[in-house]
């Protein structure tokens, strides 16, 4: 049966700091949130992903954070074709692409769906460059963000209508 993502509207209600790598917002177990959930803002973009639960809160590691991998694809494909990681500041690093992968500047990357907790097609970012190291078996691509994560105070949350 398939199952549909039904999203919860969360407020952040404090971040981090100095470097803001999570958010607490306002919504947790009684409200469905569970780790693993993917926390999106505007239009579906890719905020962040749940790392902690209590009954009436939950943590959330943003996408920029270090700690943060996600399986991502570019848009329009099936095959996940790296892991996109938090890194200093608000770019964000994809690795492990194969050298075979058809990627390109200006394209849109998003979950792949293969961690089990985010759905597939998320937007994370747009590809702004694809780094070749000659001597490296996979290729590397910064991806940019389409929001700044500190003008956010509303997210949506994704579960599940298990």
């Amino acid at each position: 049966r398939e199952h549909n993502v039904v999203p919860v509207a969360a407020r952040i209600t404090s971040r981090s700091l100095p470097e803001a790598g999570t958010v607490t917002v306002d919504k947790g177990a009684d409200d469905g949130i569970v780790n693993g959930s993917a926390v999106m803002v505007g239009n579906g973009q890719l905020f962040g992903t749940v790392i902690a639960v209590q009954t009436g809160s939950a943590t959330v590691r943003l996408t920029q954070e270090k700690e943060s991998k996600v399986p991502a694809a570019v848009w329009g494909t099936t095959r996940t074709i790296g892991l996109v990681q938090g890194q200093s500041g608000s770019v964000l690093h994809m690795e492990y692409i194969p050298a075979d992968a058809t990627i390109a500047e200006g394209d849109l990357v998003v979950t792949s769906g293969l961690d089990g907790g985010l759905p597939p097609n998320i937007v994370i970012g747009v590809v702004t460059s694809i780094i070749r190291r000659d001597t490296a078996p996979f290729l590397e691509a910064l991806i940019e963000p389409l929001y700044d994560a500190r003008e956010w105070t509303n997210v949506l949350i994704s579960t599940t209508d298990y």
